[in-house]
């Protein structure tokens, strides 16, 4: 309602026009009678020329008459000038006071830096007038207008309503055994994940489906027992802190969303087949800001290789990927230790494989190879039992390269 009221009032600016008319009217009305009362108050005394039409009775028509009350009339004159005065001052400061602020423009910078709430707008036009003209009265209206302006507020009280919502009793009460046999606590389709939730230590597998928007919080690591994670159509957010914990403590890690977008981008092994039309569409663009990306496991078509190849990869997955060639950007990862290849469509391998000289482990299975070359054997690191071909392939390489990679 806050939000609406905003949007409204911020649309013109006739209350501050108005109010400015109405001000310069005061002020106009203020001169005129201080001018007028201040010309005929002089004239107010004590002795009084008059004349009376009884001449043929006294001899005398002109007479010098005594105004008893004059004096009273003259210091209430005065005092009602004094009030006048006031009340134009207050007009005229007004005025100034108009025309020397931007009176239709208004900033809580002040309270942002107060509560932490930086989202909080600043606002124009006639609500910003409005806001200014509270601040006389008492700024402490003003602060608190600006909470309900704020969408980390309007979170927070969300996040109060879901946590009194979903009690630790309530949360319970859905715990479950999943088909691997861990305490399961599924969720799905709330506004929000309730803080309730990392007060039960003993889940072991937590569920998340169709929550949006979920910021994990340091409470996760409350979750001492956890081992397995599923976001299903969940984006999620992961303080950096919490990262080590859960590579400490999870065994699985399930997620499935609509758009490669969504993925978070703390999670590196992408699992699960996209759709066609997707696999096409996407790309890794934000896998570049990974500097030091060693593990990248792909379940789909990828991009441009130098979208995700990094200097530091050590091992990388592109199985079931009907790839046809090897982009060349990904012999220039020199510390690749691992490449699995396998199930893929590809004719030939690049001899320039022999740059990846780290490389102990390479799977080459499932693929339309013919041949493989002899640079392989400038994989110091590669031996028999690291190389994953078909028996026919692996002949085919010269004796010298066969010998070295059966050496001890």
């Amino acid at each position: 309602e806050v939000k609406k009221f905003r949007v409204h009032v911020e649309e013109g600016d006739i209350l501050y026009t108005m109010y400015i008319r109405q001000t310069v009217l005061k002020v106009c009305k203020f001169l005129a009678i201080l001018v007028y009362n201040l010309v005929y108050v002089e004239k107010i005394s004590f002795l009084v020329a008059c004349r009376v039409e009884t001449s043929e009775v006294t001899g005398y028509a002109s007479f010098c008459c005594n105004h008893t009350k004059a004096h009273l009339f003259s210091k209430l004159a005065f005092c009602y000038i004094s009030f006048v005065c006031i009340y134009g001052l207050t007009c005229i400061y007004t005025l100034y006071w108009l025309f020397h602020r931007p009176l239709k423009e208004y900033s809580f910078r002040s309270v942002r830096e107060e509560t932490g709430m930086g989202d909080i707008p600043d606002v124009k036009n006639d609500f910003a007038f409005m806001l200014h003209l509270i601040d006389q009265y008492d700024s402490l209206y003003s602060k608190r207008f600006a909470v309900f302006l704020s969408e980390v507020s309007e979170s927070r009280l969300k996040q109060l309503n879901l946590n009194h919502e979903w009690t630790p009793e309530k949360l319970r009460q859905k715990l479950q055994r999943n088909a691997a046999g861990r305490l399961e606590l599924a969720l799905c389709m709330l506004p929000g994940l309730p803080d309730t939730v990392f007060e039960l230590s003993e889940v072991e597998s937590l569920r998340l489906e169709a929550i949006c928007d979920i910021t994990f919080p340091p409470g996760l690591s409350q979750l001492v027992h956890l081992q397995e994670l599923s976001l299903l159509h969940s984006p999620a957010r992961l303080p950096f802190s919490l990262q080590v914990f859960l590579r400490d403590h999870l065994k699985v890690m399930r997620v499935k969303c609509e758009e490669l977008r969504e993925v978070p981008l703390w999670e590196l092994h992408l699992e699960g087949l996209f759709p066609q039309e997707l696999a096409r569409a996407a790309t890794l663009e934000s896998l570049r800001e990974l500097k030091q990306l060693k593990v990248l496991s792909l379940r789909s078509t990828p991009g441009s290789a130098s979208q995700w190849a990094s200097a530091e990869l050590q091992h990388l997955a592109l199985s079931y990927n009907t790839l046809e060639a090897l982009p060349e950007e990904l012999f220039f990862c020199r510390k690749l230790r691992t490449l699995l290849l396998g199930d893929n469509q590809l004719s030939q391998l690049s001899p320039h494989v022999g740059a990846l000289r780290a490389l102990s482990r390479l799977e080459l299975k499932g693929n339309r190879l013919e041949a493989l070359p002899e640079e392989l054997g400038n994989c110091g690191g590669l031996k028999k039992a690291g190389l994953l071909v078909e028996d026919t392939l692996y002949q085919g390489l010269p004796a010298e390269v066969r010998d070295k990679m059966e050496e001890e």
